[in-house]
């Protein structure tokens, strides 16, 4: 797939960027010449490309909010922030549900992608408006292949104007997009 954006010039943070879903978005803006600010887990980071900015994050713990909010204030802009941390736990049945897990997925695929947006808004404004990509993936549920969720997701990231299902919504010149990719 060829990238047809040039982001040359442009900062996009990616939350969950050292592997899966998030470390093919983080290359795919990349490639299309965004200066990319990588947050994950330490050692998910360990691998990331030399030229990216890291931010060792774990969303889950207790001083995430804060330290969300330092990263961003250590940014001079940001132009693109995909929300994108998240986790699929172990399928099971209603009668085998395990509360502490329950929180921890929800905690991280709804809180953490919330406080993302409101973390980084201020650096959005600074670069005069810029677009937020809130994203879930709900591939899980079929038998989809991986790679297919990861190029329906990264299209959306780089061309958020060209929504097919979902929806937008601008604010203070900031357009947010979320969707959920059923495929």
């Amino acid at each position: 797939m060829s990238v047809a954006q040039d982001l040359s010039g442009r900062r996009a943070v990616v939350t969950g960027a050292g592997r899966g879903l998030g470390r093919a978005i983080a290359l795919r803006l990349a490639r299309a010449g965004a200066q990319v600010t990588a947050l994950d887990l330490p050692d998910a980071l360990a691998d990331a490309p030399a030229d990216w900015s890291r931010v060792p994050i774990d969303l889950l713990a207790d001083d995430a909010e804060a330290r969300l909010a330092e990263a961003a204030a250590a940014l001079p802009s940001a132009d693109i922030v995909v929300a994108n941390a998240g986790v699929v736990p172990p399928w099971r049945g209603v009668d085998e549900l395990d509360r502490a897990e329950w929180t921890r997925v929800m905690t991280l695929n709804t809180w953490a992608v919330a406080a993302t947006l409101g973390a980084f808004v201020p650096a959005l404004e600074r670069a005069g408006g810029g677009a937020a990509i809130l994203g879930a993936a709900t591939a899980a549920l079929t038998d989809a292949h991986e790679d297919r969720d990861q190029v329906e997701l990264i299209e959306f990231s780089t061309r958020p104007r060209r929504v097919k299902r979902g929806a937008s919504k601008a604010c203070c010149g900031i357009e947010y997009h979320w969707r959920c990719a059923l495929i």
